[in-house]
């Protein structure tokens, strides 16, 4: 494992040397273009001084001195332009052998670490799989099958992988962080060069914001109250609407009852009419049979009879348990008579 994450260090240091050659091309790049427009100019001065000399023949020696020593300091200035510029080359190409130098030694090292590393991984594999094929179950004493074997490191193969994927992910995301950082140092320098009217002018945006905000803040509370009475009011209709919907419920039920009971006495009225019609067709079936059934003597000699027959019932009933009596009598005096 240590010589895994040398690997992985090694592999960052070199995108580092690969980054740093890129900057130190892009900054050759910038120098030849820099040194281009300074031989432009060089080109344009001249011309001018040539001029200048050619139209100031006729002046005195005086002046003559002083453009022949202007002329000398802008030769001077190009020689020292010349040589800065070969030395930086000179520099650039120093430094860009000593990375590419240092890139294939690097690689050199890293081609050695990686076939030691395969070697290793190699002979780690061989040694477990030597491991896995003589061990034995516990229980049954089996040996472990040559599928489950190869499964099993198919599995670790794919794990290995996803290891690998991610630790070159979590390179990635650290130079991307670092650039960032770098980025976000930039801007926090550029920001600290901001001249006053930028400052004054940010100032005044800033204010104005301010005002939008405490606006927007007041509206904020304006719609909060409202939202908040809208939630009472809410509330309470809820309330009042449950209370309603309780009472309309109760009164359902007994509306309900009222109508199964006004269906009842519909039932037993239709029914009593349907008796009533019977009753009274029998009624007049009987008065066309018998002729003398509405006549009011024999209704009277009717009501008579039946008094008579309920007294003599009465009376039939009390002879009888006269007779008992006697009858207990009579066997109570048999009872003593033998007795004696």
């Amino acid at each position: 494992m240590d010589e895994i994450t040398n690997l992985n260090q090694q592999a960052e240091l070199r995108r580092e040397l690969i980054a740093t050659i890129e900057e130190a091309i892009r900054e050759q790049e910038g120098l030849k273009k820099h040194n281009m427009d300074l031989q432009h100019q060089i080109m344009l001065m001249e011309p001018a001084s040539f001029d200048a000399q050619s139209s100031s023949a006729g002046h005195g020696a005086e002046g003559g001195a002083n453009k022949a020593d202007a002329q000398q300091m802008n030769e001077h200035k190009y020689l020292n332009t010349l040589a800065n510029v070969h030395q930086v080359r000179f520099n650039l190409k120093e430094t860009q052998d000593r990375y590419n130098k240092m890139a294939s030694e690097l690689q050199a090292k890293l081609n050695e670490k990686q076939a030691k590393c395969e070697e290793i991984q190699s002979q780690f594999k061989e040694l477990k799989r030597s491991v896995a094929q003589n061990a034995v179950y516990s229980r049954t004493g089996k040996k472990i099958s040559q599928q489950y074997i190869q499964m099993k490191e198919q599995a670790e193969f794919q794990k290995d992988e996803e290891v690998t994927q991610f630790r070159l992910q979590n390179i990635a995301l650290r130079n991307r962080l670092a650039n960032k950082e770098k980025i976000l140092k930039k801007k926090e320098q550029l920001a600290d060069g901001l001249h006053l009217i930028d400052f004054e002018q940010l100032k005044i945006e800033n204010q104005t914001l301010n005002e939008k905000i405490e606006e927007r803040n007041e509206e904020l509370h304006k719609l909060r109250k409202k939202i908040t009475t809208t939630v009472v009011i809410l509330s309470h209709t809820r309330e009042k609407l449950q209370y309603v919907q309780e009472q309309n419920r109760t009164q359902n039920e007994k509306l309900k009852g009222l109508n199964d009971e006004l269906n009842d006495e519909k039932i037993m009225l239709s029914k009593m009419k349907k008796d009533r019609e019977v009753l009274g067709k029998e009624n007049q079936k009987l008065r066309q049979q018998t002729g003398i059934v509405n006549k009011k003597s024999l209704k009277t000699d009717y009501d008579h009879r039946e008094e008579e027959i309920r007294s003599l019932s009465e009376r039939i009933i009390g002879l009888e348990e006269y007779h008992s009596r006697l009858y207990k009598v009579i066997d109570n005096a048999e009872q003593l008579q033998l007795t004696k």
